[in-house]
């Protein structure tokens, strides 16, 4: 058995229909808001003992050959590059007043979550600024890499304002031809700011039609609208497309998101939300970055 279970549940004041309404309640707030974890496919590891998380990436391969009898010789030298990530503990803590414990229990109403929920928002919100920025300016992330910094990636310079048509469609068109270059083919996800979003619903000129529409059309995946998707300089100016999967990026989760008891100070009971994950991106250059949209 886990003994982090063992500690934090089993020495807890909470009853076990106390503890449902706590883990519904956290749960609840968090699935909304989580977007990073609906572009990566998540890399389920042994627990939350797992300190680092490590892979190979591999040299790329020469050209196939062609011949009557397949006797060419044919195999290159790979050379594998060991990477590995630290995988961080994301957490936050927060307390259940002792009167609103025995005021639940006194009166039979539901314990008051509203402090979990408070901690699980912003535990989910700092995830995917993990995932979807990694370190950026003015916000440390223990030198880990998100989509709009991974080493390698590709860009693309916006070719305007998004509420001017068609920029945005065009913006989106020259990226995903960007992924198509190094044999990413579609579908793709595109990941934009909510002003991005909305923006990019302007009219094309003279057919009746939306940019967004075409963009759909375009991409052939899924669009997610995110407020924490930042730049590298901590600006709200860039949108992310990509080919999605687990050959190019995933999420390493040693501990999805759980409630913790911590300890009981001043009569007052003590909790921290927690989960420890890492983005590991594999292959940058299915990321394309578009930059600088006004």
């Amino acid at each position: 058995m886990d003994p982090l279970t063992l500690v934090g549940r089993a020495q807890a004041p909470l009853r076990e229909e106390e503890w449902k309404q706590l883990d519904e309640a956290v749960v609840r707030v968090a699935q909304p808001v989580l977007v990073g974890r609906r572009v990566l496919p998540v890399k389920q590891l042994a627990g939350v003992g797992v300190m680092t998380v490590d892979w190979d990436e591999l040299s790329e391969m020469s050209a196939a050959h062609i011949s009557m009898y397949g006797e060419t010789p044919a195999e290159d030298t790979i050379i594998y590059t060991r990477k590995s990530l630290t995988v961080p503990i994301l957490h936050k803590d927060f307390r259940i007043h002792w009167r609103d414990l025995e005021s639940s229990r006194r009166f039979g109403t539901a314990l008051d979550t509203a402090n979990a929920e408070s901690a699980a928002l912003v535990v989910a919100q700092k995830e995917d600024r993990l995932i979807l920025n990694g370190e950026i300016s003015g916000e440390p992330m223990l030198g880990i890499e998100g989509l709009t910094t991974a080493t390698g990636r590709q860009t693309q310079a916006s070719g305007g304002a998004w509420a001017t048509s068609p920029n945005a469609l065009n913006d989106v068109r020259a990226a995903a031809k960007k992924l198509l270059d190094k044999y990413y083919p579609p579908p793709y996800d595109l990941i934009v700011q909510p002003s991005a979003f909305m923006d990019a619903h302007t009219l094309i000129a003279n057919t009746g039609i939306s940019q967004i529409e075409k963009i759909k059309e375009l991409i052939g995946g899924q669009i997610y609208i995110s407020s924490q998707l930042k730049a590298s300089d901590g600006g709200t100016d860039s949108a992310i497309l990509m080919k999605s999967g687990a050959e190019n990026a995933d999420l390493c989760v040693a501990q999805d998101l759980k409630t913790f008891y911590m300890q009981t100070v001043d009569m007052n009971h003590h909790f921290k939300v927690y989960e420890a994950v890492v983005p590991r991106i594999k292959r940058p250059t299915a990321i394309c970055e578009i930059t600088g949209i006004t």
